[in-house]
């Protein structure tokens, strides 16, 4: 499975969540919080990111979308 495919199921759950509840803004967020690593890793393998060794190693900058997300929820208040 691509990382792009984890994200775009990722977004269809929070799009029948966020819908689903009125608040249409986090799912605005959850859009925002994936593109930086689809746009740079979208096209490998899950697996095969989590397991990279080079610099920036997988694990790490699949941590990026969940801190750009609570970032982006603990200050939606003053873009919203």
């Amino acid at each position: 499975m691509k990382l792009i495919t984890v994200s775009i199921v990722a977004l269809l759950a929070g799009a029948a969540i966020s819908f689903g509840t009125g608040h249409f803004e986090f799912w605005i967020i959850l859009t925002v919080s994936l593109l930086p690593i689809n746009l740079l890793h979208g096209f490998k393998r899950f697996k095969d990111f989590q397991n990279d060794k080079s610099k920036y190693e997988g694990w790490k900058l699949i941590l990026y979308p969940p801190a750009i997300f609570f970032f982006l929820t603990l200050t939606h208040h003053i873009w919203v």
